[in-house]
């Protein structure tokens, strides 16, 4: 009986080992081309291109350098490729595990530059889930005409393609 309760232990865990994680942003499945997330040291890693162009934030990646740079309003944050240390608008901090690149793609710490970027991370370890919401306008912003000029807006297809080009220099394998 044990046998029994041990084995089925171990497939339980190897079929969740083996099942991709998802994540979503406001609801919206987040999407790969090629290299999904990754849990490394108990971390979610995320390929630049999916998640974090979906909260407006440009992205930029400096192949001489291995430097990936993100921004949103008055607030950047740099890395270096392997580097345990980030920059916060010029402040180092300190993370568990450092970007990487894994099967020719750019992988980041996908809840250190969520939070950074006022987004708020969770992780459902049964589904293997990451579900993030990014800071939405207030109901005065909602009632204006100028939401679209504080950065809450969707983003469209167009401002889709802007963000696209910016990381045409980010390795894609």
């Amino acid at each position: 009986m044990r046998i029994c309760l041990v084995l089925a232990s171990l497939v339980l865990a190897a079929m969740s080992l083996a099942q991709e994680i998802r994540v979503e942003v406001n609801g919206t499945p987040a999407s790969y081309d090629g290299t999904a997330p990754k849990v490394i040291k108990g971390r979610v890693l995320i390929p630049v291109r999916g998640t974090l162009d979906q909260f407006g934030v440009n992205m930029n990646w400096d192949p001489d350098t291995q430097v990936f740079t993100a921004e949103k309003d008055d607030l950047k944050v740099t890395m270096k490729i392997g580097d345990k240390v980030a920059y916060r608008n010029g402040d180092p901090v300190t993370l568990d595990v450092p970007g990487q690149i894994l099967e020719g793609r750019t992988l980041v710490p996908l809840r250190f530059l969520s939070e950074c970027f006022g987004a708020t991370v969770q992780w459902d370890g049964i589904k293997r889930l990451v579900t993030i919401t990014t800071p939405g306008p207030t109901e005065d912003q909602r009632n204006s005409k100028m939401v679209g000029m504080t950065g809450f807006e969707p983003a469209t297809s167009s401002s889709r393609t802007t963000r696209s080009t910016k990381l045409s220099h980010i390795p894609t394998g």
